[in-house]
């Protein structure tokens, strides 16, 4: 099995050669226009030239996700569901306390409460929780699997990185049997005023809003709204789903043990946009959890969460609301 540093160096690779494969191709494209600007119009240019538009545009929309200042992203997490299995000993959550300390050197207790909803019994057990010292970092070994939840999200690159080493030290430690299910979830909650006669069609596309004007046309007042939208991956296993809707108040609430970012206001009103990526074996199988499996399906699976975010949203939210420092 390649060791952390090939592993790093593949992907840096991959990243590159992406890089400047996209590159090419949209440097071919502008030459094609500026060669034949009238066969490259829309319905009449060449098949490989439409390709090559497509890519401009794709450059466009991925180069154009920064972090914003006024980031909408109120939890960013991934599952890595596996067996179930017995917990970590005492010894064994020292050793991954040590090795996890660069994000999360604070180990907490954690008090879980479920309900059985065919009997209505209430159980109650406690669980490990390796946090980072300002709150908006922790790592969970449950039973059925580990999670990395983070409230102030530093960029893909360093979130994979925590991954990754979540992944080898568990495997290292106390491995699990396999890996049943990968879910890459980014939750945002869109906070801009109301003001406009247009509403949340000023912020976000039209498309996210239903049956509005019809609605009003028959004097009816929208008081709740909620959609779900299943897709099926390009690869076998990957799967995604968008949430969204407009709400009050908040999705995400702080915990003791994860701390939000920024307090919402109680009866604010926001734009739900939550895009969650996954993956589980196409066969049914229950392969081998390793890092390297790990870091190649994440990859996957973050790749379209960028584009469709920004797809989702209006040049007025980015500049107005999302590149202003502190504005809510």
């Amino acid at each position: 099995m390649p060791g952390a540093r090939e592993l790093t160096l593949r992907v840096e690779r991959g990243a590159l050669f992406r890089r400047r494969w996209a590159a090419s191709a949209a440097s071919s494209a502008r030459a094609a226009i500026r060669r034949d600007p009238r066969r490259c119009a829309l319905g009449t240019r060449p098949r490989w030239v439409s390709f090559l538009v497509i890519v401009l545009v794709i450059m466009n929309v991925v180069t154009a996700h920064p972090k914003y200042p006024n980031d909408p992203l109120a939890l960013v997490l991934i599952e890595l569901r596996h067996p179930r299995t017995e917990p970590p000993v005492p010894s064994a959550i020292s050793i991954l306390k040590e090795e996890l300390a660069r994000w999360t050197p604070i180990l907490e207790q954690e008090e879980v409460r479920q309900v059985n909803l065919e009997t209505g019994e209430h159980t109650a057990h406690s669980q490990k929780k390796l946090v980072a010292r300002d709150r908006r970092t922790a790592i969970t070994f449950r039973p059925d699997a580990m999670t990395l939840e983070v409230t102030d999200y530093p960029g893909w690159e360093e979130f994979r990185s925590i991954v990754h080493a979540m992944v080898t030290a568990r495997q290292d430690v106390a491995p699990v049997d396999g890996c049943i299910r990968i879910g890459l979830r980014y939750i945002n909650e869109i906070r801009a005023s109301l003001a406009e006669p247009s509403g949340w069609a000023y912020w976000v596309a039209e498309s996210l809003l239903g049956p509005g004007t019809q609605l009003a046309d028959l004097k009816l007042t929208t008081t709740a709204q909620r959609h779900v939208i299943q897709c099926e991956g390009p690869e076998p296993g990957d799967s995604l789903t968008l949430r969204y809707a407009g709400a009050r108040g908040a999705v995400i609430q702080s915990t003791p043990f994860l701390q939000r970012l920024k307090e919402p206001p109680a009866e604010g009103d926001f734009f739900l946009i939550d895009i969650d990526s996954a993956w589980s074996d196409p066969c049914k199988g229950i392969p081998a959890l390793d890092a390297h499996l790990v870091d190649e399906v994440a990859e996957r699976l973050h790749t379209p969460i960028g584009p469709l975010f920004e797809s989702l949203i209006t040049s007025e939210l980015r500049t107005k609301v999302l590149q202003q420092p502190g504005q809510e």
